[in-house]
């Protein structure tokens, strides 16, 4: 009968870096799963986000950054 022992993940070597190979790379998610309240957050914040980007983008911005801008 083998021990079974945690896999320690080896490195190829790369003529720049050392790489983890394809066979080392594990992904351990410890997060709970997410709630219906946190996708609304999510989605109220992402929203506001896509606002805020087209207020800082718009013709308004570029007015008032022409006016601004403009020597006494």
């Amino acid at each position: 009968m083998i021990a079974a022992t945690p896999s320690v993940p080896q490195l190829s070597r790369n003529s720049r870096a050392m790489v983890p190979s394809p066979k080392a790379i594990i992904v351990i998610d410890c997060r709970p799963p997410l709630t219906a309240e946190d996708v609304r957050i999510h989605s109220w914040i992402n929203d506001r986000l896509a606002v805020v980007q087209r207020e800082k983008r718009g013709l308004w911005a570029k007015v008032k950054r022409i006016f601004d801008n403009r020597p006494i």
